[in-house]
């Protein structure tokens, strides 16, 4: 079983790793929680619902995307 500060260190590398790719502010968030201020538990449901609200936006905008209009020739 992992003790609370290698969770910390866990925590912090995927952090900035996530950092570097111009993540969201709120993944961070939930990332930085991780083995600090969240329970397990708390973390995995975010996570989890990041990742779903996260495919839903990118069908819409994809969806989006195939019906915009062409713009008329003049």
């Amino acid at each position: 079983m992992t003790d609370d500060k290698t969770k910390a260190k866990i925590a912090h590398e995927l952090y900035e790793a996530v950092r570097k790719l111009d993540a969201n502010s709120g993944l961070l968030c939930i990332i930085g929680s991780y083995g600090d201020t969240v329970d397990d538990e708390e973390v995995l449901e975010r996570l989890r619902q990041w990742n779903h609200d996260s495919e839903e936006k990118a069908v819409k905008i994809e969806v989006t995307r195939r019906v915009e209009p062409v713009p008329a020739l003049s």
